[in-house]
């Protein structure tokens, strides 16, 4: 029983980053339709990211509460996970606008108005940080996801300003390696938690000491294949999509 249920768990992870795959294609497939809105004008825009955030939160409450004949798994509908991924693109152009504003009173100003600004900045960003901690913390169980999705759009916006000392912290070069292989460790991480989760047990029983090691085999494992593995990966993808093609062509 012990061993079947280790499998469904190694089984379960697999499943999980097939779903993912398919979410992050979906997603990619309604692109250029998506981007189409962003030519709008802002109004148009700030309106849609706000249609939609009603409109991601209406449901899942109406899911909560038994409205739906039918079951949504809201973490992978490639539906809500696509209107997730549009709110994300409709705050570019607010980005783009707080950005340059930033920039432009920051280069342009003098000194201690670009002292202010990263003060000001510095204390959003721990505010914003902080406030999302205890949220995660405290509201875990008890909020739906559709909040903690709209939490995570302010996280993100603040922080992509790279306007205060965090960022600017975060933006080191030893954390800007991790851009590099964010899309591996996202995708690998859950695998090696299932298979490699019940052998940690018998390395150590602190959970944070498992935590640590699972972090950097997660980080070796992305790291191997982004060096090693990525770009035959890729080049094979390529060579078959470059023989269907000419075989379609015939």
């Amino acid at each position: 029983m012990a061993n079947d249920a280790a499998d469904n768990k190694r089984i379960s992870s697999l499943d999980g980053l097939k779903a993912i795959m398919m979410l992050m294609m979906f997603c990619w497939f309604m692109s250029p339709l998506l981007m189409s809105v962003l030519k709008r004008p802002r109004s148009v825009t700030a309106a849609a990211f706000a249609g939609c955030a009603v409109l991601r939160i209406a449901l899942e409450l109406a899911s909560e509460n038994g409205a739906f004949v039918f079951s949504v798994d809201f973490h992978v509908s490639p539906v809500i996970r696509c209107v997730e991924f549009f709110m994300g693109m409709l705050m570019a152009p607010a980005y783009m606008a707080v950005k340059k504003a930033v920039e432009c009173r920051t280069c342009g100003g003098s000194a201690s108005r670009s002292a202010w600004i990263m003060a000001v900045m510095t204390a959003a960003e721990l505010l914003v940080s902080s406030g999302y901690i205890f949220l995660m913390y405290r509201m875990e169980g008890r909020w739906i996801r559709g909040y903690f999705v709209m939490a995570a759009c302010v996280l993100v916006f603040t922080f992509a300003l790279n306007a205060g000392a965090l960022s600017g912290f975060l933006s080191l070069r030893i954390f800007a390696l991790f851009a590099v292989i964010q899309m591996e460790f996202y995708l690998f991480h859950q695998v090696i938690i299932r298979v490699l989760g019940p052998v940690m047990t018998v390395v150590s029983r602190s959970v944070f000491i498992q935590s640590v090691i699972l972090f950097f085999i997660t980080v070796a494992a992305s790291v191997l294949y982004d060096r090693l593995l990525k770009d035959k990966f890729t080049a094979l993808a390529l060579d078959a999509l470059t023989g269907s093609r000419k075989t379609d062509g015939e």
